[in-house]
C-alpha cells in the first residue's frame, strides 16, 4: 500500500489526537501536543470530538449525585 493522506501518517495523527480527546485531554493540551498555533485551529478540526466528550461530563455529574457521601437533606432531616 502506498502511503497517502488517507492511509499514512496523516491518519495516524488524527487517530492519536482523537485518542487524546477521548481520554479526557483538554483543548489546550491537544493544541500543544498536536502543534497547533491556537486552540481555535484545534476546535475547528476536532471540535465535534470534544462535543461528544459531554458523555463524560454527564457520567461525572450522575456519579456525584449518586454518591452517598453527601446525601441530600430534606426538611424532615433538620
Amino acid at each position: 500500500m502506498t502511503p497517502s493522506r488517507a492511509t499514512g501518517l496523516h491518519q495516524l495523527r488524527h487517530w492519536w489526537v482523537s485518542t487524546l480527546i477521548d481520554g479526557g485531554a483538554t483543548i489546550k493540551e491537544v493544541q500543544t501536543y498536536a502543534g497547533h498555533s491556537s486552540s481555535r485551529i484545534t476546535l475547528d478540526i476536532y471540535g465535534d470530538l470534544f462535543e461528544r466528550s459531554g458523555d463524560r461530563v454527564r457520567k461525572i455529574i450522575t456519579s456525584a449525585f449518586g454518591n452517598d457521601a453527601y446525601p441530600l437533606r430534606t426538611v424532615q432531616d433538620q
